[in-house]
């Protein structure tokens, strides 16, 4: 079976009402590298959906209401999560990250195609430059290279690195959600395989304190153990 680091670990969401099968599907995730996320009903699986961005959306297609609406649409919103709807045999739709598995299955097949899968997706890319973004008090031009808070502007060739902007404008478009350190680093640096996690930490704590010298209150919010998020108001 394919292994992942279990040093920086996907996070895999079990949207599986049966405790049974949900517990044998979150050992064998766990024993893989993976870090489990259980969720018993359907309103659980998108409440963590909306709080922790997860790598691997895996539900029971026998879950009360799992249809409505189909967890394929976060593979519409961001293509670099899997989606595994189980209990449905065929082939995955064209151009989409979702895998169809049927019952009865193998939990150590399942999650062996779940890695294969994620392997095959190329890497985030970097935010592509918008001409103004806007959460709470922040409003970032990308295209000017300059970040605006309550008024005063610190542009890049003063202020904010261009990787700083890079930075800033992956955490708005993910406001409210949780992001990774892996997942920031991934994205921010895009095939740059000599960056470490502790880059992203640097040039958070950069990032924080030219938001501070421009005259806004910490946004960016660390979850232990984990990543950054952006506060969206008083959240």
């Amino acid at each position: 079976m394919p292994y992942l680091s279990r040093a920086h670990p996907k996070t895999v969401l079990l949207v599986v009402e049966e405790p049974s099968i949900r517990e044998l599907l979150a050992a064998n995730f766990r024993h893989a590298g993976y870090l489990p996320m259980p969720a018993p009903t359907v309103r659980d699986g998108w409440r963590l959906a909306g709080e922790v961005r997860p790598d691997v959306v895996l539900v029971d297609l026998d879950a009360a209401g799992a249809e409505e609406p189909p967890f394929t649409a976060l593979c519409e919103r961001d293509p670099g999560i899997v989606v595994v709807e189980l209990g449905a045999g065929g082939v995955p739709e064209p151009g989409r990250p979702c895998l169809r598995i049927g019952k009865p299955f193998s939990a150590r097949e399942l999650v062996a195609q779940v890695t294969r899968q994620l392997r095959s997706l190329t890497a985030p890319r970097a935010p592509a430059r918008r001409r103004a973004l806007r959460v709470g008090t922040l409003e970032l031009r990308a295209d000017r290279g300059q970040v605006r808070v309550h008024g005063p502007v610190v542009t890049t060739s003063r202020s904010l690195a261009p990787v700083e902007l890079r930075l800033l404008q992956l955490l708005m478009e993910h406001a409210g959600l949780v992001l990774s350190r892996e997942q920031i680093l991934q994205a921010v640096w895009p095939g740059d395989g000599a960056s470490e996690l502790r880059t992203v930490d640097q040039n958070i704590r950069r990032l924080r304190r030219r938001l501070q010298q421009a005259g806004a209150a910490d946004p960016v919010v660390t979850v232990r153990g984990f990543g950054y998020r952006l506060q969206v108001g008083s959240d």
